[in-house]
């Protein structure tokens, strides 16, 4: 068994350590945030808005959940503020979600075997991997909640206070990493309390464990809940994502406004946003979504990948089968749960089918998945899969930089490089936080990326929110030149007049990978 660990737990790592620093292209404006905050734990013990050890952190027009801050610190500490010290512990911790999975398909009753093809099929998974190689919550809070299950599945076969204590703390570690997981831990819990019942009644048999386990969620719920009832931090991100924002919503609503009897009762506005979000949660069971087109790999209309391999759709399908013919109650009805919940915290939000908000769907998937694998199928399934990795490394590696590396913020980092290398050259230095190739329709956080190529000192940033001879806003040409004196000027085509930066005083470009231009360096001074 430790041999079949060894060998997925390395395939695992080759899938998300392999290039990293490469793929993605660049740097998000999540990561830069989340590293650079990380970097003023590490230098001060507060975070760059000068708060000691939050448990909640304030960002660009947000507030971010604390886990990622801290488990980037240690790697801060030995490997300095890099690109690879950012997205090493998600890396590290998805390649250890895969043995960790292993186990939790082992404690739902599945065969070893079965279960060792379930955790090699997620060491693979192109829904896992992409998330993986980059440092964002979701997939820490995704280690946590199968720990998690497993922890739990264990304490109630073993009767076990230490194993029940371990699943509060990782459900608890969840619910703090990453905000789908606020909504659907909880669901979780009071399904397997509901589920568990009888078998609950061992924690009575010690009033010394029953106060202990008390304790430990009071520790972890207590602040959750002060932070829900008397600060932004949890409200705030709830209000930016709900899908009461969604334009497609906000224009067909009457807002109280109604012309007739009649539409009050059967066109009222609790209906319409009943029926939006319907058909929002209903788009979560596309089968085209599933194993064809999710992961935005590739432009609209062009083949892409799902969020599970095309080859798995005959996995899929016998896993079902295997599932309806199992005597595993338990396994079954766990299964068909969290098919339906799954996707319910991200039909709740903007945006439309959503690949980072419901990860937390994922151990469905691998269930099913798990579920089907037999001695017999592997022979027919080695092969195209194979083949449909080759097809996903392809588009992973050429067409998502070449369509899309200007919505991963691409030119941020030679920009900031740059104005660091050359800011003594310079009386001001001008970065526009607007961009794109086809115009000024995406904005960024430059700033942060300074910050972070940089290595500002927090202490000099936090309390003033400025870096000494930057300013971060659109690029005024005309403007810049009555000022005077030497300056920098970086920013898209959009900001000069005729959409035409002066070439005489054009110092460098960077372009996407697309070959169109991305920032123009230019000096106010021949």
């Amino acid at each position: 068994m430790a041999k079949y660990f060894l060998i997925i737990f390395t395939t695992a790592v080759i899938f998300r350590f392999w290039q990293l620093t490469t793929y993605p292209v660049s740097l998000t404006m999540d990561e830069v945030a989340i590293g650079y905050g990380s970097y003023s734990l590490l230098m001060t013990g507060r975070d760059d808005w000068g708060q000691a050890l939050p448990i909640a952190f304030r960002s660009v027009g947000d507030y971010k959940p604390p886990v990622n801050f801290y488990l980037n610190v240690p790697p801060i500490a030995f490997l300095g503020l890099n690109e690879f010290s950012v997205r090493f512990p998600v890396a590290l911790i998805s390649s250890l979600t895969i043995l960790v999975f292993i186990v939790f398909l082992r404690r739902l009753g599945l065969s070893s075997t079965k279960s060792i093809w379930g955790g090699f099929w997620l060491a693979i998974l192109p829904w896992h991997v992409h998330y993986s190689r980059y440092g964002l919550e979701a997939i820490t809070a995704l280690y946590f909640l199968i720990a998690g299950i497993a922890c739990w599945l264990t304490a109630q076969s073993k009767k076990s206070h230490y194993w029940l204590a371990l699943s509060i703390v990782n459900f608890s570690l969840s619910v703090w990493a990453y905000h789908s997981n606020r909504f659907f831990v909880p669901l979780l819990v009071i399904f397997f309390i509901i589920t568990f019942r009888n078998q609950l009644t061992f924690i009575f048999n010690s009033k010394k464990m029953l106060l202990i386990q008390a304790a430990i969620f009071l520790v972890f719920s207590g602040p959750f809940l002060w932070l829900t009832f008397t600060s932004e931090a949890i409200k705030q991100r709830a209000a930016m994502t709900s899908i009461l924002r969604e334009s497609g919503l906000l224009l067909t609503l009457h807002r109280g406004q109604y012309s007739s009897l009649s539409q009050r009762i059967f066109d009222n506005d609790w209906f319409l946003i009943f029926h939006h979000w319907l058909g929002k949660y209903i788009n979560y069971f596309d089968l085209r979504f599933w194993f064809w087109k999710a992961m935005d790999f590739s432009p609209p209309g062009y083949p892409d990948s799902g969020l599970l391999y095309f080859v798995d759709i005959p996995l899929f399908v016998l896993g079902i089968l295997t599932l309806l013919k199992s005597q595993n109650k338990f396994l079954k009805t766990l299964a068909l749960f969290w098919l339906f919940t799954g996707p319910l915290a991200s039909s709740f939000t903007m945006n439309e089918q959503h690949t980072l908000r419901t990860l937390v769907w994922l151990p469905f998937f691998g269930i099913v998945i798990a579920s089907g694998f037999t001695n017999k199928i592997l022979i027919i399934y080695l092969l195209p899969l194979i083949l449909n990795i080759a097809y996903v490394k392809d588009l992973y590696i050429h067409s998502l930089p070449r369509h899309f590396s200007e919505y991963w913020q691409y030119g941020f980092k030679q920009a900031a490089v740059y104005a660091c290398d050359h800011k003594d050259e310079y009386d001001r230095i001008i970065i526009s936080p607007t961009f794109g190739s086809l115009g000024p329709l995406l904005t960024g956080i430059p700033d942060y990326y300074v910050l972070f190529y940089c290595k500002y000192p927090p202490l000099k940033y936090m309390y003033t929110k400025k870096i000494d001879k930057f300013d971060f806003t659109r690029v005024d040409w005309k403007n810049q030149l009555d000022q005077g004196g030497k300056a920098l000027l970086i920013s898209a085509k959009w900001d000069y007049p005729n959409l035409t930066p002066p070439p005489d005083r054009t110092l460098k470009r960077i372009d996407y990978f697309n070959e169109s231009p991305a920032f123009y360096f230019v000096t106010t001074h021949n």
